[in-house]
């Protein structure tokens, strides 16, 4: 991501809003804590509804690891929040979107392609996240190419993946 951001700011001489990066408000802030609200009540129903109806989109396989020990998502939490809300949004939001719009000026590709390479970087975590985000994930660049504020998703993928954590190390949720 950081990369990315060093090609348009010093290779493409483009500034920070040309990935939909705005400054954080009130109402920006609370709208993507309501997206990642929404995204995680679809986690629910998707979990609750869908996969009993579909056993077969099982979680993915134990690699028969050990269990990590709780203090490891304290210190691990503020990189994966870096590291997954703000750099997936910049790679696949703000830059592979942008670029695409750009070049296609056809929204729906940009959409679509930039959705399909996020879904297949998230294919390692098994079947069942993949289908889920199929359908979920979608959320995310719609939501984009509508508001074009890059800052609001990287705000509700935040949420999401601090929710994610914090379910973690309190022993609720899929481990």
């Amino acid at each position: 991501a950081v990369v990315l951001i060093g090609i348009v700011v010093l290779w493409e001489r483009r500034p920070l809003s040309s990935l939909g990066f705005k400054p954080l408000t009130k109402t920006s802030f609370f709208t993507g804590l309501g997206l990642g609200g929404f995204f995680m009540a679809g986690i629910a129903l998707w979990r609750y509804v869908v996969s009993p109806v579909f056993p077969d989109l099982g979680s993915a396989p134990d690699d028969g690891g050990a269990a990590l020990p709780s203090h490891f998502f304290y210190w691990y939490a503020p990189i994966a929040l870096v590291t997954a809300s703000f750099c997936e949004e910049v790679i696949y939001r703000g830059y592979a979107m942008e670029r695409l719009l750009k070049v296609t000026s056809r929204p729906w590709i940009a959409v679509v392609l930039s959705h399909v390479a996020f879904v297949l970087y998230h294919f390692k975590d098994g079947w069942s996240k993949v289908a889920m985000l199929s359908v979920l994930g979608l959320l995310f660049p719609l939501y984009y190419i509508k508001f074009r504020d890059l800052t609001m998703t990287i705000v509700a993928h935040a949420f999401i993946d601090l929710m994610a954590i914090v379910g973690h190390v309190a022993g609720v949720g899929p481990r």
